[in-house]
């Protein structure tokens, strides 16, 4: 009986106690979040601070998903230590987070290994090296390690040129989506580079490459119907893939903007707008548009001689010119 009586006791108790666990935490409480879930979190909110060009809150955020686990914000980081975005450029920092992204699986981070190996950023240049970790990248289905190989084979670096394997991983990695892979098939096909030449087939590959963003594909459409190469020739839909690339930020597309409004070729002949592409293209390295400027500066006055303006000049200073001329003489033969 005292038994009976002393498991009756212990489940009373038990019960008692359920009962003040369930008071203290409700049914429907919230768990606290996962380390998946924060390091997510973090992702989402890194990506968001990258596209408002926060590259410095951008770095602390990903650092965080970094710290949970998140293999694809290691190699977001060491791509900005490559850039110097958010912080000094810093090779060997780079190379510490895009081997710590490898080594949790990522295949974008492999390839940022490799890149630093092909380019010698930071490490002494080993092509073989580069080479194994783009396919460590390959075979973990990223399609920039893909685009990587390819390049090895176009360059010949470290292997024999083989534009054949070229061509076969850069249509892989397009496959996959990499506009880099799609711009470098368009650029095959125009140069006949280990295919017959096929101008229709670079079209195609180049408006690829520009719906997935890539600068180069818009200069490169726009330089086809500049020039009318497999397209019939249009100086308008030459201005509007260069000003889509320019709008990109490509110099090349900037310079090819300003020569059309100085031309007036596809838009109206505008100097204030050329001078504006030229300046923007110039700002960022190009050439082209430093000597236009630089012409365009020493010969101010031919651009005066083409200006509306200067006959309505010329004209308002010849008539005053002569009613001087002749106030003088009346007022001489008023003296004599």
């Amino acid at each position: 009986m005292a038994n009976a009586w002393g498991l009756l006791r212990c489940g009373l108790v038990s019960i008692l106690l359920l009962g003040t666990t369930a008071v203290a935490r409700p049914m429907d409480a919230t768990p606290p979040p996962s380390r998946l879930d924060l390091a997510s979190r973090y992702g989402r909110q890194g990506y968001a601070a990258f596209e408002r060009h926060d590259y410095a809150r951008a770095m602390g955020l990903w650092k965080e998903a970094a710290r949970y686990g998140d293999a694809k914000a290691m190699c977001n980081i060491g791509s900005l230590y490559t850039r110097g975005l958010g912080v000094p450029r810093n090779y060997g920092e780079a190379m510490v987070w895009l081997k710590k992204g490898a080594a949790a699986g990522n295949g974008d981070a492999m390839y940022g290994v490799a890149s630093l190996y092909e380019e010698g950023w930071g490490v002494p240049r080993k092509y073989g090296r580069a080479l194994a970790w783009y396919r460590k990248g390959a075979k973990a289905g990223s399609a920039a390690a893909m685009y990587g190989i390819g390049r090895i084979y176009l360059r010949g670096r470290g292997v024999r040129k083989n534009y054949s394997k070229s061509l076969e991983w850069f249509r892989r990695a397009s496959l996959g989506g990499d506009a880099k892979a799609m711009y470098a098939m368009g650029a095959l096909y125009f140069k006949g580079t280990g295919v017959n030449r096929n101008y229709k087939l670079a079209a195609a590959w180049w408006r690829r490459g520009a719906a997935a963003g890539n600068q180069s594909s818009m200069y490169a459409m726009g330089t086809l119907y500049f020039k009318g190469t497999g397209v019939n020739r249009s100086y308008k839909l030459a201005a509007a893939w260069w000003k889509k690339g320019a709008d990109a930020g490509n110099p090349l597309s900037m310079y090819g903007l300003g020569e059309l409004y100085a031309r007036g070729l596809g838009v109206p002949r505008s100097g204030r707008k050329a001078r504006f592409w030229w300046r923007k293209a110039a700002a960022k390295g190009n050439i082209y548009a430093r000597s236009a400027l630089a012409e365009e500066g020493g010969e101010s006055w031919q651009w005066l001689l083409r200006s509306r303006i200067v006959l309505p000049i010329v004209v308002t200073a010849s008539l005053i010119l002569v009613i001087f001329a002749a106030a003088a003489v009346k007022r001489r033969r008023g003296r004599g």
